[in-house]
């Protein structure tokens, strides 16, 4: 099925790169795949238990495995699409 999106030049520019790079000549499935992804992420119930979790392990980390989950955290923060 067909049907017109707005993109703005930036992003049509980085997702046509992500085709060329994949060795596709569109963006359809590109566009088909962040909509399934994102229409089966995990609703704000399912985000709020994985939060509560996260926060009961507070503490119990050693340090190397801690300085590792910081700069993974700082990795993603900067890759993060508001």
């Amino acid at each position: 099925m067909r049907t017109t999106i707005e993109l703005s030049p930036d992003l049509r520019a980085r997702v046509l790169a992500l085709a060329a790079h994949r060795g596709e000549r569109g963006f359809s499935r590109i566009v088909a795949e962040a909509l399934e992804r994102f229409l089966t992420a995990p609703d704000d119930t399912d985000r709020e238990r994985r939060i509560a979790k996260a926060l009961a392990a507070f503490g119990s980390l050693d340090a190397r495995a801690a300085q590792r989950l910081r700069r993974s955290a700082r990795a993603t923060r900067r890759r993060w699409r508001a």
